[in-house]
């Protein structure tokens, strides 16, 4: 949602200043998924289903960027942060059973990959939009998603298959 502010500036006219306070406000929205995460896994939801709602970001996204009124944009930009700190919470949650005795190294590359999004989304999105315009913002939006929530799906299952598997003698 970086480029959330442009987006409203460029499309809506919308004073860069206000586009920028609407964005930060739009933002903590991922602290209440986040604590909703923590409530859902408390209440004993597996974190596989939580990671696969990461795919409501891509109608999500598609209301913030299809022709959509700014307030409706706003709103859908702020379910896609929702979500987004729901999935995050959950993939950071499923790393215990995951990685096991290497959790410092899960935590570690999960959090390097969340770092290498912030450096290279802003960059990758406008390029996108640049090209195809801001409808375009949403395939890199689901690209995104779908490969983010294959790699968990298969980080799972790989988990799933090692508790499977009877020990070795």
């Amino acid at each position: 949602m970086t480029v959330l502010p442009a987006y409203l500036a460029a499309e809506w006219d919308v004073p860069g200043s206000e586009a920028s306070v609407l964005a930060g406000l739009v933002s903590a929205a991922s602290v209440v998924g986040s604590l909703a995460a923590g409530v859902a896994l408390a209440a004993g939801v597996r974190p596989s289903r939580l990671v696969m709602a990461a795919l409501l970001m891509i109608p999500s996204t598609a209301g913030v960027f299809l022709e959509t009124p700014v307030a409706v944009a706003s709103v859908c930009a702020a379910a896609v942060l929702a979500v987004n700190g729901l999935a995050v919470s959950a993939v950071f949650a499923a790393l215990p059973a995951v990685a096991g005795d290497r959790i410092s190294w899960g935590v570690g590359a999960v959090t390097q990959l969340g770092s290498l999004g912030t450096l290279l989304g802003a960059p990758a999105y406008l390029w996108v939009v640049e090209i195809g315009g801001w409808s375009a913002a949403v395939v890199l939006t689901a690209a995104i998603v779908v490969a983010g929530v294959c790699c968990a799906a298969a980080a799972l299952s790989g988990r799933l298959a090692r508790r499977a598997r009877p020990a070795r003698s």
